[in-house]
């Protein structure tokens, strides 16, 4: 189960039982660190699920359509391939800092590059 859907779940729970949305937000981070959900994400949710009978709501969300947004294009692929190349000791949140992406889609570009290189053997993943 993806961190995201636990605490949508955990989200869901605090709004049948009453939680202030701020509340809410406050014990994921205790729990989930950086890895939590937005303040806006945790209003949305709490908002839709208080609309639903306690526990009859949906948490696994509706299947969308299209092509996710992603850093597969040539231009992101090059940038990361070409930093790591220059110092093969740079650390995940270096790369997310200086291409200002999220750690979700240096995930998804490190994940292509891996299948597509070796450049990667030396790349620390802190």
């Amino acid at each position: 189960m993806s961190t995201r859907l636990k605490q949508r779940a955990v989200t869901e729970f605090l709004s049948a039982v009453n939680v202030k949305q701020a509340e809410i937000h406050r014990r994921l981070q205790a729990v989930y660190g950086e890895n939590t959900v937005n303040t806006t994400t945790i209003n949305r949710w709490a908002t839709k699920f208080r609309e639903c009978e306690p526990g009859r709501a949906n948490i696994v969300g509706q299947p969308r359509f299209g092509r996710p947004v992603s850093v597969t294009d040539d231009k992101h692929q090059k940038q990361v391939d070409e930093l790591i190349k220059h110092d093969r000791r740079i650390t995940q949140k270096q790369i997310v800092g200086r291409l200002e992406i999220s750690k979700e889609k240096w995930v998804i570009s490190l994940v292509y590059l891996a299948t597509q290189k070796s450049v990667l053997d030396g790349c620390h993943a802190c």
